[in-house]
């Protein structure tokens, strides 16, 4: 007798589009580091108001080919609302960090948020995670624990704003996978940009600095490479559960790692290394994990 199995959905392009996402992200941190640095540095707040500028722009310019203004149309404005301000949280307080801290370092310590994306998936969204897959989540925010070392005296205090910036990170991803039953991803990453926008506008009387050609070229880089990556990154949390795509975000540790030392010549200490390698390496054993099963 001849059974037929039901086709097994397939998580790889959710994959891919992590993977691709983290390296246009990883890219705009690198901007960004330079930004809050660049002629004495700029306040953060008003890289965050530019960028978005341009991102609304960009998108305001394709809504035509993306279903015209119906597609903003929405029934749940105020979980957007929530969304988007706890969402402005994570880059405010990540490039602030930036100021001070290697970008190795930084990147290290925001991926706290994956151990917190798992558990509220968990927790919130009912999603299974096996226990191989809680040991190498555990594994990977020992491995935080190594980059951050709270208690020594390398210990850097801005480490708390990107510990911050994970968390809102963490609540922002899980809110946009719970919304996603109803809101497309160009709706979600749209309104995200618009309130950011909006949030960085209010305190920038008091901050603007006059913008050079190559900060503004600076500027654009960056939104082009945020809607890329904000692109990417949002469509692949709907296309595959959170305890599959998010280990693949560890491949930004190479990234920093590797932009870091070649634009900024930071070389991580062996604890911030050592560090890096177990985050890493739970990561990727998360998600081959995930993806075998």
């Amino acid at each position: 007798m001849l059974i037929i199995k039901p086709p097994v959905r397939s998580y790889l392009p959710g994959i891919a589009l992590i993977t691709l996402a983290i390296f246009f992200l990883s890219l705009m941190d690198v901007v960004g580091k330079w930004l809050v640095n660049a002629q004495g540095g700029y306040a953060t707040v008003q890289i965050l108001a530019l960028r978005a500028g341009v991102i609304v722009t960009v998108f305001l310019f394709y809504l035509p080919f993306a279903g015209g203004w119906n597609i903003l149309v929405t029934q749940r404005i105020s979980q957007h609302l929530i969304r988007c301000v706890i969402g402005f949280g994570a880059p405010l307080l990540f490039f602030t960090a930036l100021k001070s801290l290697p970008l190795a370092n930084a990147t290290a310590g925001f991926f706290s948020s994956t151990f917190l994306a798992v558990l509220l998936s968990a927790i919130v969204l009912k999603e299974r995670v096996s226990i191989q897959s809680w040991f190498a989540v555990i594994g990977g925010f020992a491995g935080v624990l190594l980059v951050t070392q709270p208690g020594f005296e390398s210990f850097q205090i801005e480490i708390l704003l990107v510990l911050g910036s994970g968390a809102c990170y963490a609540v922002f991803i899980l809110m946009g996978r719970w919304m996603s039953d109803t809101e497309p991803t160009f709706r979600l990453v749209f309104y995200t940009n618009l309130v950011v926008g909006v949030c960085a506008l209010l305190p920038l009387p008091w901050v603007w600095e006059p913008v050079s050609t190559p900060i503004a070229f600076g500027i654009v880089a960056m939104a082009l490479l945020g809607i890329a990556g904000q692109l990417a990154l949002t469509q692949a949390f709907r296309l595959a559960p959170v305890g599959v795509v998010a280990p693949f975000e560890y491949s930004a540790l190479i990234w920093s790692t590797l932009f870091g030392f070649l634009f900024w010549r930071e070389i991580p200490t062996l604890m911030v290394a050592l560090g890096v390698l177990v985050i890493a390496a739970s990561g990727f054993y998360l998600g081959y994990r995930e993806w075998r099963h």
